[in-house]
C-alpha cells in the first residue's frame, strides 16, 4: 500500500493521523449478507519499521489470505478495498479488470 502524500503539509498531517492504518486494510467479497472480509496481514519483514507511535510510513508491505473459494469469489466479484479508520474512511470499488488481474495471481 502505498500513501500518495505529495508535499511536506500533507506529510506532516496525515501520517499521524494514519497510525495504524496497516492494520486496518480489508478487501470485502460480494454483498449484503454474504460479505467475506478479509483483513490484511503486515508482511512480517517491514512489520517492526512501518508504524512508529506517532506517525506512519508511507509505504506499507501487505498481503491477503485468501483462500480458494475466497479467490472464487473475487474472480466473481463484487469486491471492495477498504480502509476503514479514522479520521476518514476509504472504500473503493474493484472494477471488473481489477478482480480479473488479482485473481489470475491467486487461481
Amino acid at each position: 500500500m502505498f500513501l500518495e502524500l505529495t508535499t511536506d503539509e500533507q506529510l506532516r498531517e496525515w501520517l499521524p493521523k494514519l497510525v495504524g492504518i496497516e492494520r486496518h486494510y480489508e478487501i470485502h467479497l460480494g454483498t449484503g449478507d454474504d460479505v467475506d472480509i478479509i483483513a490484511a496481514q503486515v508482511d512480517a519483514g517491514h512489520d517492526s519499521t512501518l508504524t512508529r507511535e506517532e506517525t506512519t510510513a508511507s509505504v506499507h508491505y501487505l498481503w491477503w489470505p485468501f483462500t480458494t473459494e475466497q479467490a472464487e469469489k473475487l474472480a466473481n466479484g463484487p469486491a471492495e478495498s477498504c480502509a476503514p479508520i479514522r479520521p476518514t474512511s476509504e472504500v473503493t470499488e474493484l472494477t471488473d479488470i481489477n478482480r480479473a488481474s488479482l485473481s489470475a495471481d491467486l487461481l
